[in-house]
């Protein structure tokens, strides 16, 4: 545990120092038992002697005596024990909470197959997109611009010659601040004197496109078997914590050891009350949300969730080497919504868009387009009704998909002089963001189907391709399947706004307290020329749900049950997972950033300008910008 949280650079965690505290607060609860032990049996015997007392003869003075001395060394013996017993209280709630403390400073668990070190280490999992081809605009005589070498490596350093653009050509790039202006989409000077530095103005068309790129992330998020929401945008300081959203230590070094307890300032604004009627101490203060992923993740906080049932038809042979079979063949009951037509076939993706185990999660999952939304909707087809989905309110069966929208809130701590011009790094801004709910277990391996645990497979690009591998002996892990098929919705949202993408899997320094493992989505930026990061997807595994309490019960058909009772007949039919007495295990969550707008919009703008300074709107775009076709 002290060698993960080195190779995350997280320095100021004491894995040993938890161990200690853990063990004295257990030991303290053990003395405090026998304390209240004793004081309940001095209780006793005091209501023994006073009955005594009540029954003996008044004359006999000498026996009354002896009680009231008895009883007297009773109490006195009852106040110390109570008096120790509240010391040992009080040590027991500051040592908690300093256990808590100390705790929470321990970072997630790292991938086996995550890279180890900083960002210089990532790995380029998946590239898509010519490079080339954003350097053969065409200018307005019809001239191609030469050939432009471009240098790819994991820093995204390009040569000086296209970042000054071609001097044979009319197309200079401009990076998204200068397009913002020219085309008037956005006021970043009116915002700076309103607000201050890094906020924005959305104005004219720029309004349009946030809403055509959230409408359409959104639609798409649906048509992949999410529930949308929009969440509250306070929330419980509590629930932040639990989410792992913590200040890290400043100076997070090696040689800062001395500055360990001197935290940098947090990325989360605190909201305080105005009115001083209206603050309390000890209050769970409210604190304005740098993601949905945080009031999503809780919707189900101290709850219980479970596996969802199946109709199967077993073998007395089913074991976890069985596989998930790719014609259907087995029938899986409705996760949640109406449609009888599974996420997996209603996408008619290629066996080549799917990003390593997406498919196979999706197959698993089996969600159901909730909405009936359909992808190549015409916003000049005539109006047709839609049936109104089935009852969705707040499903408790494994896995859980949502959505959620909301405006998010980042106070850039630590980030001055980086990427301050434009929309690039904002205090305020929009985003659509994913979070999956799924049990802790794993999915039965086949040849067929497994491809590989996180993605990777030897290091290679790792789209699904139809080729048989090895059977994973462990089979697939549910969550690592799941962050799958979230880099295949960011793909998938990416590639199809024509932008040049690029994913890694991040090294050990890059991820977050909660990340076990994550993927950064890169689009490249010409008139940055350079990869900007416009979205992330992280597995957290069940770092969040034990802080959140979120539990669920395994299915008879989970992972560890078929192990358990692999040697045991199973009947054809209704398998129930109300779980009975069955132990509850901790599910695991997921997060993944569907859409940043200001990011997305700044890789658009500055991919698709042209030679006269417009911008061309990607198509899936159309139906929500009014019948604009270039930003001019």
């Amino acid at each position: 545990m002290k060698k993960n949280a080195i190779e995350r650079n997280v320095r100021d965690c004491d894995p040993h120092l938890v161990a200690s505290l853990h063990d004295q607060v257990k030991d303290l609860k053990t003395q405090l038992n026998s304390l209240r032990q004793q004081v309940n049996e001095t209780s006793k015997k005091l209501g023994k002697l006073n009955a005594q007392q009540k029954n003996i003869d008044k004359n006999d003075t000498e026996r009354i005596s002896d009680i009231s001395k008895d009883i007297q060394a009773l109490q006195t013996t009852a106040k110390i024990i109570k008096d120790e017993i509240k010391l040992k209280s009080a040590s027991l709630s500051s040592m908690e909470e300093e256990l808590i403390t100390e705790a929470h400073k321990i970072p997630n668990m790292t991938h086996p197959e995550s890279p180890i070190g900083d960002e210089s280490n990532a790995f380029i999992a998946y590239q898509s997109g010519n490079l080339l081809k954003l350097a053969h605009h065409i200018d307005q005589q019809g001239n191609k611009s030469k050939d432009i070498k471009i240098e790819e490596n994991i820093n995204g350093n390009l040569t000086q010659e296209f970042k000054q653009g071609d001097k044979n050509s009319r197309l200079q790039y401009k990076d998204n601040s200068d397009l913002c202006e020219s085309l008037d989409i956005a006021d970043f000077q009116t915002a700076s004197k309103v607000s201050g530095s890094r906020f924005h103005y959305w104005k004219g068309y720029g309004v349009f496109l946030e809403f055509a790129l959230i409408q359409y992330t959104l639609q798409k998020a649906v048509q992949y078997g999410f529930i949308p929401y929009m969440t509250p945008e306070l929330v419980r300081s509590s629930i932040v914590d639990g989410c792992g959203f913590r200040p890290r230590p400043s100076l997070n070094t090696e040689s800062s050891s001395k500055n360990l307890n001197q935290p940098e300032p947090s990325q989360i604004y605190r909201v305080e009350p105005v009115a001083l009627e209206e603050r309390s101490i000890g209050d769970d203060p409210l604190c304005l949300i740098a993601t949905s992923e945080i009031p999503l993740t809780a919707i189900y906080s101290e709850e219980i969730l479970h596996e969802r049932s199946h109709k199967r038809t077993i073998s007395p042979n089913v074991s976890k080497k069985s596989g998930i079979n790719n014609d259907n063949s087995e029938t899986v009951s409705k996760a949640y919504g109406h449609k009888e037509t599974i996420i997996v076939d209603q996408l008619k993706k290629s066996p080549g868009s799917w990003f390593g185990n997406g498919k196979i999660f999706a197959e698993y999952a089996n969600w159901q387009n909730l909405y009936n939304l359909d992808e190549d909707y015409d916003i000049d087809e005539e109006h047709k009704p839609v049936e109104k989905p089935s009852k969705s309110n707040k499903t408790s069966e494994l896995p859980i998909g949502l959505a959620g929208f909301s405006h998010c809130y980042r106070s850039e701590a630590g980030s001055r002089g980086k990427d301050t011009k434009g929309l690039y790094r904002l205090h305020q801004f929009s985003k659509v963001e994913l979070v999956v709910f799924t049990p802790s277990g794993t999915l039965p391996s086949s040849p067929k189907n497994n491809t590989n645990q996180g993605g990777l497979q030897n290091k290679k690009n790792i789209l699904e391709t139809d080729k048989d591998t090895e059977p994973n002996e462990r089979g697939i892990d549910i969550s690592n399947a799941a962050l799958d098929y979230l880099v295949s919705f960011q793909k998938d949202i990416f590639e199809s706004l024509g932008l040049t993408i690029r994913i890694l899997d991040m090294p050990s320094q890059e991820l977050g307290a909660s990340a076990y493992r994550k993927y950064d989505i890169e689009a490249f930026m010409p008139g940055r020329g350079n990869w900007g990061e416009v979205s992330s997807a992280s597995n957290c595994t069940d770092y969040q749900s034990r802080r959140l309490d979120i539990r669920y019960r395994p299915s008879t058909l989970s992972s560890a049950n078929l192990e358990k009772n692999s040697a045991k007949p199973v009947e054809s039919g209704d398998i129930s997972s109300s779980g009975g007495n069955r132990a509850t295990e901790f599910v695991h969550t997921l997060n993944a950033t569907a859409c940043a707008i200001p990011r997305t919009v700044a890789a658009i703008l500055e991919t698709h300008q042209q030679a006269d300074g417009s911008v061309r709107i990607p198509k899936v775009l159309w139906p929500w910008m009014s019948g604009i076709r270039v930003l001019r």
